[in-house]
């Protein structure tokens, strides 16, 4: 199937879906799981491009927290950072982890974020020891900032 058939079908998917979820026939929720869906489709059967991944791995972590918004009463909104943040992993370890390339960075950069947006996360969800801990790296932060400043400027060139 070449790729107009993969986009019309995929149109009409999310078309259909979306009139359903107006019409209060299926839960708006499922909207967002048929268009991470589409995203992931075209990943694996069009391109394995990082530009149908993403978009695919992060609606995948909203839907999921849709589903859980809908299912548990009073769920936590950190959540929704967990869920992101292991959308990024899931991208490490479905795409980047396997790539040939000699650029270690293009390798592990959904490392970062995801790790960044699941530790912050799970700090929040700890409670009031978490939004200490966060207070903390706030007054922390700008210093390292002055100080990698500083070491930077007085640092030698390298020398080609």
């Amino acid at each position: 199937m070449d790729s107009r058939r993969y986009l019309s079908s995929g149109l009409i998917l999310v078309g259909i879906t979306w009139f359903l979820t107006n019409q209060n026939y299926i839960p708006g929720y499922l909207l967002l799981y048929v268009l991470s869906a589409g995203f992931l489709g075209a990943y694996i059967f069009v391109k394995k491009s990082l530009g149908f991944l993403i978009p695919a791995s992060n609606i995948a972590a909203v839907a999921i927290f849709s589903t859980l918004v809908e299912k548990i009463e009073n769920i936590n909104g950190a959540w929704i950072i967990v869920l992101l943040g292991l959308s990024f992993l899931a991208i490490y370890v479905t795409h980047t982890r396997s790539l040939v390339t000699t650029d270690k960075g293009e390798k592990i950069w959904p490392l970062i974020p995801g790790a960044i947006l699941s530790i912050i996360g799970l700090w929040i969800l700890m409670g009031s020891i978490g939004e200490k801990f966060l207070q903390l790296i706030g007054l922390i932060w700008p210093l390292a900032l002055v100080l990698a400043g500083v070491l930077i400027l007085f640092m030698k060139k390298k020398v080609k």
